[in-house]
C-alpha cells in the first residue's frame, strides 16, 4: 500500500516518500503531538506477535549511536529521522577508525542487551553532517518474516541485495545482505553476535580501500566467495590489518569474540596519533585501556617480564584443537608464579580431559600424559612442578617431563578449589568434611592444620592460599556465616576476616609494597589493598573483572599476570538428543544457571531451576504449549525440583534466610508450599520417592565440604531409614520395582555408580526391599556420577568421568540383580559434579535424552590472560 503526501497513517502526516527498504517503504513523515519528523517504514503485511515483541526489544536501546524506534504499529515502525549518508571509501585512515569507533560502540551496547544486528551494511549506517554515526535497522533481519519487499530486485548487485530470509532464526535461514554475511551465515546456519564482527570487518575493509571485499557478479557468486575465499589484507595500512584478519576468520570459533575488543583495539590506535580537530569526536571513555591481542602478535618480553610503564595489554587462547575447555567453572586456570606458563583442563580430539600446559609465548598446548580426568592443578613456587587431583587421588607432575606421582589419596567434595604449596615444600588442600589438610610434596599422610571450629559450627574449609612468608595462609571457611579466615601452619593463628560466600581468596603481591586479595563478590572479581604483615585491609575493593563465577575461577601470578574464564551469563538451553547423540530439539529458549530439568510422568511438562537474579526459582516448561512459567515466587533459593510419581506435586530444596529445608507443593500452582521436613545446619535434597509416594529419598548434607548421606524418608510420620552413610552418597533414587537404590558414591579413588538393596525393614508394603534380594553392585567402571534408571528398570544411564553418556543394560527380579557392561552412547558438554547436580532426564523408553546443555559460546569461551592487570585499579 502506496501512501501520498498528507496521508495520514494512525497520527502521524506523511512529508514524502524516502524509498525502498528490506521491510517495506519508507516515508518521512510528521509527528504532530510532539512536532517532530520521523521516518517510518511500512510493511505490506501485519506484523507477527514476535515482530511486534522483538521490535519493542529493540526500541528500548538507548544509545547515541543507534537509530531509535519510537513506536511500533500493526504494520509499520516509526524510526528516528536520520539526516545523512552511507559512508563511501575510501576514507583517510582516522576518519575511517573514528567510523568504526562509533558502529563498535553502537554493536557492543546492542550485544549487552542480547540483540544481534544480523544485516550490518554500509546501507544500513548512516553519518550525519556533525560527524555522527547513526546504525539503522537492528535485529530488523531476524525478525522480517518475508524476503524481498514488494516488487523485484537485481540479482547482479548483492552489495544491494534484499535481506534474504528462509524462516526466521531457523536453521537454514539465509539472513543478512550477500557481500556482507558472515560465512555461517551464508550457510544458513545460526549465528551470533560474531556475525555482526564479520560484517563489522568487511565494512572497515570497504571504508578502508574503497572496494567490496567479496563481489560476484550474482549473489550465489558473492555467496560462494564470503564461504570459500581468504580476504586478501595487502592494501590495508599495517596497523589495522591485525584488526581485520581478527574480525575476518571464517571459523566463528576463532574470530573476536566481542565487539568490545575492537574498540580496544581502535582505542589504542588513536592514542598512537591525536585526533585531527575537524573530527569532532570525543574520545572514547573506557575503563581498560588494553589491547586485545592474540599470542602471535604479542611480544614475549611483554609476558615474560612486564614492567609498569607497559601498556595494559590482553590476550585469549583458545581451546586445543578439535577440543574444548567445557562449561566455564572454577579452578579451570593457573599461571604459574613466574607468569610464564598457564596449565588448564579440556578436552582433546579424542574426548578425553586432561591437562594441558602453555608457553605463554609459544602459539599451542601441548597435553600433559598421563593427568586423565585431572581438575584443580596448582604450581610448586619454583613454577617446576604442578599438583593435581585426579581419580581420588592427590598427583604432582614435572612439568620439565616425567609421568604424574601420587601424594595422598584425597576426594573432592561439592565446592572443591586447587590447594597452595610453599618454598619449603608443604602442601595444603581441603577434602570434604574435613579441616585444611598438609602434607609434604614429596607424599605421606595428610594431616589438619588446625581442626574445625566448633564454636562456628564449622563443616569444613577449602581453598587454602599461601602469604608471601609461606607460614601464614587464606582459606575458606564453611559454617553457618561462610567466611575467609587467616591460618598458621603451626596452627597458632586463626582469624575469620570478612563473611564471603562466592570463592576462596588469594593474594597478589604489589612491587610497590603491600598487595591486593582477590574474591568474587557478587559476580565480579575485586582487589582489595591488604597487608599480610598486620593481616588488615588498607584501602577499598576495586572491580577488575565484571562477570566472573564463583571462585577460585582466576588466577594471579607474581609478574602482573591475571588469566580467567569469563562467565558471560552461564548460558544454557534444554535440548533433546537421541541415542546416537544427535540433537533432535531445545525446550524453551536457553536460560543463566539452569540446572536439574525433570520431565513430568505425563511427559508433557519439564521442572528446572533457573537462577533470575537475585533468587534461584523452579520453572516449569510446557511442551505441549511450549510456554515456560515460573512455579516458586518466595524469596532465597529453590532447587532440586523432583516430581511425585503420580506427577500432581513437586519437591524441591528452599533456602531463606540461610534456613534450608525440603518443600512440596501441587504441581498445578493452586495451593500453598509445604514445609516437609527442616533440619537446621542440613541440605535435605529430594533425589527419588517410591512408587506408591509414600516415601522420598533424600541427600542429606550438612555443609558444602562435610560428608553426606541417603536416607528413606516416610511422608507419614517423618521418619529417616539411614541407606548410604559415609564419603559423598549422591542421587539415590528406588528402582522402578521397589528392591534397588541406585546411586553415585566416592568409597576410595573416584566417584563411581553403585545398585544396593534396599533395607528389609524398609521394605514392602512401605518403600520396597525385599528380604531375598540382598546385596551391592558396582555399575560403573571407570568412575560415574548422576545415575538414572529407566521407566522399566531394564536401563541404568549415567555420565562418565569424560562426560559421555553411558547405558547399562538390566535384568533383575524378585531375587537376583544382574548388570551388564557399560556402554558409551555419545558424548555431551556435561562436565560431572559432586554436588549432586543431574543436568539431564531420559524418556521412559530411554530413547531421548533432555540435557541442560551448556551453550557453545561458554563451552568455547576462551581463556583471558591481562599484562599488567593492576592498571586496571588506576
Amino acid at each position: 500500500m502506496s501512501f501520498s503526501v498528507g496521508d495520514r497513517l494512525g497520527p502521524y502526516e506523511i512529508l514524502a516518500p524516502l524509498g525502498a527498504g528490506g521491510m517495506g517503504e519508507v516515508y518521512r513523515a510528521l509527528d504532530p503531538r510532539l512536532g517532530r519528523e520521523v521516518a517510518i517504514k511500512i510493511s505490506a503485511e501485519q506484523f507477527s506477535e514476535r515482530f511486534d515483541r522483538e521490535a519493542r526489544a529493540i526500541a528500548a536501546l538507548n544509545h547515541p549511536h543507534i537509530c531509535a524506534i519510537y513506536d511500533v504499529g500493526p504494520n509499520y515502525l516509526v524510526m528516528e529521522l536520520v539526516e545523512g549518508e552511507s559512508p563511501q571509501g575510501p576514507l583517510p585512515l582516522e576518519t575511517a577508525l573514528n567510523y568504526a569507533g562509533q558502529i563498535a560502540e553502537a554493536l557492543e551496547a546492542a550485544h549487552e542487551k542480547g540483540i544481534v544486528h544480523r544485516d550490518l551494511k554500509p546501507a544500513n549506517i548512516k553519518i550525519k553532517p556533525d560527524g555522527t554515526v547513526k546504525v539503522l535497522d537492528f535485529g530488523l533481519a531476524k525478525m522480517t518474516e518475508s524476503g524481498a519487499p514488494s516488487g523485484s530486485f537485481d540479482s547482479r548487485d548483492p552489495a544491494n541485495s534484499p535481506t534474504l530470509t528462509l524462516g526466521v532464526t531457523q536453521v537454514g535461514a539465509l539472513l543478512g545482505t550477500a557481500a556482507y554475511m558472515s560465512p555461517e551465515q551464508a550457510k544458513g546456519k545460526p549465528v551470533d553476535k560474531r556475525a555482526d564482527i564479520w560484517a563489522f570487518g568487511v565494512v572497515l575493509y570497504e571504508m578502508l580501500t574503497g572496494r567490496k571485499l567479496f563481489e560476484g557478479e550474482t549473489v550465489s557468486d558473492t555467496l560462494a566467495g564470503v564461504i570459500k575465499e581468504e580476504p586478501q589484507f595487502d592494501s590495508i595500512p599495517p596497523r589495522v590489518r591485525q584488526l581485520l584478519k581478527s574480525c575476518l576468520r571464517k571459523d566463528p570459533r576463532q574470530r573476536l569474540r566481542d565487539i568490545g575488543d575492537v574498540r580496544l583495539l581502535l582505542e589504542v590506535e588513536q592514542v598512537h596519533e591525536p585526533p585531527r580537530a575537524e573530527s569532532g569526536r570525543r574520545p572514547w571513555s573506557w575503563p581498560w585501556m588494553v589491547a586485545a591481542l592474540f599470542a602471535l602478535a604479542v611480544p614475549a618480553a611483554w609476558l615474560l617480564k612486564p614492567t609498569a610503564d607497559q601498556p595494559l595489554l590482553q590476550l585469549e587462547i583458545s581451546a586445543p584443537e578439535g577440543g574444548n575447555f567445557g562449561p566455564v567453572s572454577n579452578g579451570q586456570v593457573q599461571l604459574s608464579p613466574d607468569g610464564r606458563r598457564l596449565v588448564f583442563p579440556a578436552s582433546g580430539k579424542n574426548g578425553v580431559r586432561m591437562l594441558f600446559l602453555r608457553l605463554l609465548a609459544a602459539n599451542s598446548a601441548a597435553p600433559l600424559e598421563g593427568t586423565a580426568n585431572a581438575a584443580y592443578p596448582f604450581w610448586s613456587p619454583d613454577s617446576r612442578w604442578i599438583a593435581f587431583f585426579a581419580d581420588g587421588k592427590l598427583q604432582k607432575i614435572d612439568v620439565t617431563g616425567g609421568r604424574p606421582q601420587v601424594l595422598c589419596e584425597a576426594s573432592l567434595g561439592p565446592n572443591p578449589a586447587p590447594g597452595a604449596w610453599n618454598s619449603e615444600g608443604i602442601i595444603l588442600f581441603g577434602t570434604p568434611g574435613k579441616p585444611i589438610q598438609r602434607i609434604a610434596s614429596s607424599g605421606g599422610t595428610p594431616t589438619a592444620v588446625f581442626p574445625l571450629d566448633t564454636a562456628r559450627e564449622e563443616t569444613g574449609q577449602a581453598g587454602p592460599y599461601f602469604l608471601p612468608d609461606g607460614r601464614h595462609f587464606l582459606f575458606a571457611s564453611f559454617a553457618k556465616e561462610y567466611a575467609i579466615g587467616l591460618g598458621s601452619l603451626d596452627g597458632k593463628t586463626r582469624r575469620y576476616l570478612f563473611p564471603q560466600r562466592n570463592s576462596p581468596a588469594s593474594y597478589v603481591p604489589n612491587p610497590a609494597g603491600g598487595g591486593w586479595m582477590l574474591y568474587i563478590s557478587g559476580t565480579q572479581l575485586v582487589a582489595r589493598p591488604f597487608d599480610p604483615g598486620k593481616a588488615e585491609f588498607t584501602g577499598e575493593a576495586a572491580v577488575v573483572v565484571d562477570p566472573l563465577s564463583n571462585g577460585p575461577s582466576w588466577s594471579a601470578s607474581d609478574n602482573g599476570l591475571l588469566a580467567f574464564r569469563r562467565g558471560r551469563g552461564f548460558q544454557s538451553q534444554l535440548t533433546w538428543f537421541n541415542r546416537d547423540g544427535k540433537q533432535v530439539g531445545v525446550a524453551g529458549d536457553p536460560v543463566n544457571f539452569g540446572t536439574s530439568p525433570r520431565i513430568s510422568p505425563d511427559q508433557k511438562t519439564i521442572a528446572f531451576a533457573h537462577r533470575d537474579e537475585p533468587n534461584t526459582d523452579v520453572w516449569l516448561f510446557d511442551l505441549t504449549r511450549g510456554a515456560t512459567t515460573r512455579f516458586t515466587f518466595e524469596p532465597g533459593a529453590n532447587s532440586f525440583p523432583l516430581w511425585s510419581p503420580d506427577g500432581s506435586r513437586i519437591f524441591y530444596y528452599a533456602r531463606r534466610n540461610n534456613v534450608g529445608f525440603l518443600a512440596e507443593r501441587p504441581s498445578n500452582g493452586i495451593g500453598k508450599e509445604t514445609i516437609v521436613k527442616s533440619q537446621p545446619g542440613t541440605a535435605l535434597v529430594p533425589t527419588g520417592q517410591s512408587r506408591d509416594g509414600r516415601w522420598l529419598v533424600v541427600s542429606e548434607s550438612s555443609g558444602p565440604s562435610a560428608g553426606a548421606r541417603i536416607v528413606l524418608l516416610s511422608l507419614s510420620d517423618g521418619k529417616s531409614v539411614p541407606l548410604v552413610e559415609g564419603s559423598q552418597p549422591l542421587n539415590g533414587s528406588i528402582s522402578p520395582d521397589g528392591r534397588w537404590l541406585l546411586y553415585s558414591d566416592m568409597p576410595a579413588r573416584r566417584r563411581e555408580v553403585f545398585v544396593q538393596s534396599l533395607p528389609t525393614e524398609a521394605g514392602p508394603p512401605e518403600a520396597g526391599g525385599s528380604a531375598a534380594a540382598v546385596g551391592k553392585f558396582q555399575i560403573s567402571t571407570a568412575g560415574g556420577s548422576t545415575p538414572v534408571w529407566r521407566a522399566d528398570g531394564k536401563e541404568i544411564f549415567y555420565l562418565a568421568a569424560d562426560g559421555k553418556m553411558m547405558a547399562v543394560p538390566v535384568e533383575s527380579g524378585a531375587n537376583f540383580f544382574r548388570p551388564g557392561s557399560p556402554q558409551p552412547l555419545f558424548p555431551t558438554r556435561l562436565m560431572p559434579r559432586d554436588s549432586g547436580r543431574t543436568d539431564y532426564d531420559v524418556t521412559p523408553d530411554g530413547q531421548r535424552f533432555l540435557i541442560n546443555q551448556p551453550v557453545a559460546e561458554s563451552v568455547d569461551e576462551p581463556i583471558s590472560v591481562i599484562v599488567n592487570w593492576p592498571k586496571l585499579l588506576r
